[in-house]
């Protein structure tokens, strides 16, 4: 739980930033922000739920503390809650949108129709639809919400049934699966914290929230590979061909999962099939892969030498810094910062020898 010092019964700090547009069909949530908020009382913590229609009810005599941090990304809405109290939860996401509720490992029991969730379930809401939640104690949880418009772009795994229903329902998509969304939704929030100004100028809102739509419609158990065949695998790495070069030719700037599944002519699943195939990692992957590339060379370069690690990582796309550091030294086997601080010297001496010379 955050730290819920102060006088106030409610608190919440904004960030404001620009984010650029999106595809004109898409529900977009006013310009992109970070809130984080505080709260000492159940009904004000409901009132500060923006977007989302929401109604709190405590179970459990004792103070109520709760927090919230609350991120706007075009399509997308992140929302991370914590409280520490059972508390009876309606929740109705915005119209226009599908929403999923993950709970968090942590978390204790959370009760969907009277059931515990599982560590490998999760509720999804279709527009229209209402859930109630049952948390006893501690709870920490995630709710992704994706207008309807950027998630069928994105190649949804739902099945057609279940959002036909027009009610709330589990999905099991596994653990990787929310283990992986966990891990991207929590890397995105934290930096936006840490780095509000820096990590939420346009181009990096526009790398975060295509990077969540990426990770939810990443092959699941609740997948089904089509039947593979001679010319599914031939059509599958002409579209991996071309979608490395889109990539290569558009590394400086954001790249859409959905842009290059359209420059690909391929659906995300069978581009992500074909990725597998030819280079055993995903698409989502090799652009990070390419993107640690660039930063070394750049590291590596003549130009700029005033120019930080920080500033270098933002501009190659990488806005989890701490998350940038722990991939660059996994793939180069030394930090960015020693990368760069060799370069200065070897540079340094070479001017040196220049000198003397």
């Amino acid at each position: 739980m955050d730290d819920m010092t102060g006088t106030s019964a409610a608190r919440s700090s904004f960030t404001e930033c620009d984010v650029a547009s999106a595809r004109p069909s898409d529900r977009r949530f006013s310009n992109g922000r970070i809130a984080s908020v505080q709260s000492t009382d159940v009904a004000e913590f409901a009132e500060l739920m923006h977007d989302w229609d929401v109604e709190f009810s405590q179970l459990q005599a004792g103070s109520f503390l709760a927090s919230a941090h609350l991120l706007q990304l075009g399509s997308v809405l992140l929302a991370r809650c914590s409280f520490n109290r059972s508390l009876l939860l309606r929740l109705t996401p915005p119209q226009g949108c599908l929403s999923i509720v993950l709970v968090d490992p942590g978390s204790d029991p959370v009760l969907f129709r009277g059931s515990a969730l599982s560590k490998d379930q999760c509720v999804v809401l279709d527009t229209g639809a209402k859930a109630e939640l049952v948390s006893h104690g501690q709870f920490f949880g995630t709710a992704i919400t994706v207008s309807n418009g950027a998630w069928q772009a994105a190649s949804h795994w739902l099945s057609d049934r279940s959002t036909a229903e027009n009610r709330p329902h589990l999905e099991s998509p596994g653990m990787q699966w929310m283990e992986s969304v966990l891990a991207d939704t929590n890397g995105i929030l934290d930096t936006c914290i840490r780095y509000p100004e820096g990590a939420m100028s346009s181009s990096v809102g526009i790398a975060m929230e295509e990077l969540v739509l990426a990770s939810l419609t990443a092959s699941t158990d609740c997948t089904r590979r089509s039947s593979d065949n001679r010319s599914q695998r031939a059509r599958r790495r002409m579209a991996v061909q071309r979608a490395r070069a889109y990539i290569d030719e558009n590394l400086a700037n954001p790249i859409r999962l959905s842009e290059v599944c359209a420059h690909a002519h391929a659906q995300a699943r069978s581009l992500e099939y074909g990725f597998h195939e030819m280079l055993g990692i995903t698409p989502v992957s090799y652009i990070k892969a390419v993107r640690l590339n660039r930063v070394r060379r750049l590291l590596l370069s003549t130009v700029p030498t005033e120019r930080t690690v920080t500033e270098i990582a933002l501009d190659c796309g990488f806005w989890h810094l701490s998350q940038f550091s722990v991939d660059y030294k996994i793939f180069f086997g030394e930090s960015p910062s020693v990368t760069g601080r060799r370069t200065v010297a070897q540079r340094s001496r070479r001017g040196r020898c220049l000198s003397h010379s």
